[in-house]
């Protein structure tokens, strides 16, 4: 291997590294110049063993992993955004006292969300639903109240709560538990932060993250990570992955340029997403391919009802005030467990499957194993 690759700063870690590895797989994160001068990070997985005349050879394989890396500084940056505004915002500070189940909140809680700040019966009526905690979110209000009254040590949770002119925000609550002196609790001192911007901010880079750009169903990295958690996770179900093609897609880039293509293809993309229900699993995997997992299947009845309306949905055409453009789709099927059992096993058969629809004329669909 040529060291002069390696950034000048991790080259000493490296050479150690692998003279501590004789005989043992190599799993590790390095950083390579580019003949750009760019740096990259990598991850290198591989061997290291001792060929016949004692010199270390190496087998490796490096990833480049430099998007993610910038995407963990991005997201460490925006935590420790999150803990400075927590620290300089002004804060909503609460006294809740077990014993009477009271609660009381200093002035800024009525400025923000328009209610009294000393609240009797607190946890008692958090059993009774109240609109001012967001309907999705009050299971984790019940629970934060229920651990509050029992005198956790420190209790803490983010909900959406309602503000004075009706609408939610972000809030974070977190409670220190205050004990008497039979070490008993009895009070419970803390604050509300208002975390709205931050907790939006994040879920937005989290959605950039994981998502393609131009679709917005999931990009090809996330889509394999959650049909293998799905899958392991729910080992004894029937689970079904269907590759999609659009029909001679190059066509219409050729023909109409790339950029009028993404318009057809977001617009075919929004029809298939109308057809799956949120729990199911959606990913682009490659310019005109796309991935859907659907799992718990209970019968092959329901896999051809779906697929039917998604060749049926793909048969379609892109009208705009120039062009009107026919598309169409072909889809191979792959079922779990009896196609395979892992994401790449199952993208195999489900390709085989696709490309027999190809060869057949294509805006069809077919199962792996009725070509098996």
């Amino acid at each position: 291997m040529d060291l002069s690759i390696l950034y000048s700063k991790d080259k000493d870690a490296f050479i150690e590294k692998i003279n501590n590895c004789k005989g043992m797989s190599i799993n590790t994160e390095v950083r390579l110049v580019r003949k750009d001068g760019f740096v990259i990070y990598c991850l290198m997985n591989g061997n290291c063993d001792v060929s016949k005349d004692g010199r270390n050879t190496i087998s490796a394989v490096f990833v480049d992993i430099t998007e993610q890396k910038k995407m963990q500084e991005m997201l460490r940056v925006d935590r420790e955004r999150y803990r400075i505004a927590a620290e300089l915002s002004k804060d909503i500070l609460f006294e809740y006292f077990i014993d009477t189940d009271t609660m009381v909140f200093n002035e800024r809680f009525k400025n923000l969300f328009g209610r009294n700040p000393i609240i009797h019966s607190f946890v008692n009526d958090s059993f009774k639903r109240n609109d001012y905690v967001h309907p999705d979110d009050y299971g984790l209000f019940l629970d934060f109240c229920c651990k509050l009254a029992e005198g956790k040590d420190f209790v803490s949770t983010e909900v959406r709560f309602k503000r004075y002119h009706n609408d939610y925000i972000w809030c974070q609550i977190m409670g220190k538990t205050i004990y008497d002196e039979d070490n008993k609790p009895s009070r419970v001192m803390g604050k509300i932060v208002n975390v709205d911007y931050q907790k939006r901010e994040l879920d937005a880079l989290e959605y950039k993250a994981t998502r393609d750009p131009l679709t917005g169903v999931y990009n090809k990295e996330i889509t394999v990570k959650k049909i293998e958690m799905y899958i392991n996770g729910n080992k004894s179900g029937k689970h079904a992955l269907l590759f999609i093609d659009f029909d001679d897609f190059k066509k219409v880039n050729d023909n109409y340029g790339h950029l009028l293509g993404d318009k057809v293809l977001t617009f075919v993309i929004e029809k298939i997403k109308s057809v799956f229900m949120e729990g199911e699993i959606i990913g682009r995997i490659g310019g005109d391919e796309f991935v859907v997992f659907i799992g718990y299947i209970e019968n092959k009845k329901e896999i051809v009802r779906k697929v039917e309306t998604i060749v049926s949905v793909l048969n379609t055409a892109y009208k705009d005030d120039s062009h009107t453009i026919s598309i169409s789709g072909s889809v191979g099927i792959a079922l779990y467990p009896e196609d395979g059992t892992n994401y790449e096993q199952l993208i195999q058969c489900a390709d085989k499957a696709l490309y027999y629809v190809k060869n057949k004329g294509k805006n069809n669909y077919m199962f792996y194993n009725s070509i098996t």
